[in-house]
């Protein structure tokens, strides 16, 4: 999956999970482009798509608040990017 974050709060990050809570992964933007774009790529087990859908579940974690569903400008886009299989 890969994961285009926009403006988020300082320490904040965006955490990918399964529907049942499995985390996937999480991106925690850093560095001198704190506040602007931060892009990343997190695997996803093909085992996560039933029925050629995948059902995500994102949240933004930020020190002593609880987790919460982003903002429209946090996440610029999600895109699910399959790999070929391996033989």
């Amino acid at each position: 999956m890969q994961i285009i974050a926009g403006r988020l709060p300082p320490g904040a990050r965006i955490e990918l999970l399964a529907e049942q809570g499995e985390s996937y992964g999480v991106l925690a933007p850093f560095g001198p482009a704190r506040g602007g774009a931060a892009t990343a790529t997190v695997p996803i087990p093909r085992s996560a798509l039933v029925n050629g859908r995948l059902r995500l579940r994102v949240l933004v974690i930020e020190r002593g608040v609880a987790p919460r569903a982003p903002r429209p400008e946090e996440i610029e886009s999600l895109t699910l990017v399959l790999a070929p299989q391996s033989r």
